[in-house]
């Protein structure tokens, strides 16, 4: 009996984490999250969002939205993250789950909870860039 109401502890946990880690966060995140804010010259955000994954310990993946962009051009994404979820990996995609194309080639890591990225640039940054 008691191994079985840990099993349904257990599932309960499990399904409550995949329902949180689904839902978009506000744009400053907030605890257990990663906060993701991406920069194009352009200015031309269109059908642009992010491929976000815990790296470590690995999991799967999903789409993330980002906001409107700021009045310094940025656009920004919070993304819930477990507190046992060191590090992420993530690629700045244009076409949503259809990827017709991506910012940079390679796929990019963090350990950071505030990333910032310039389009076209593979540097992850962990404070403000300047903008050229």
């Amino acid at each position: 009996m008691k191994a079985k109401v840990l099993v349904l502890l257990a599932v309960a946990a499990l399904l409550f984490g995949a329902a949180s880690c689904a839902s978009r966060l506000p744009e400053d995140g907030g605890e257990g999250s990663v906060v993701i804010h991406y920069y194009r010259a352009d200015g031309d955000y269109s059908n642009w969002d992010l491929w976000v994954w815990p790296s470590e310990p690995n999991e799967e993946g999903q789409g993330y939205a980002f906001g409107s962009a700021g009045a310094d051009g940025f656009v920004t994404s919070g993304i819930p993250m477990a507190s046992f979820v060191t590090e992420i990996g993530f690629i700045v995609r244009q076409g949503g789950d259809g990827w017709s194309d991506k910012d940079i080639a390679d796929d990019r890591f963090s350990r950071a909870k505030e990333i910032w990225l310039l389009s076209g640039d593979p540097t992850v940054y962990t404070a403000k860039p300047a903008i050229k």
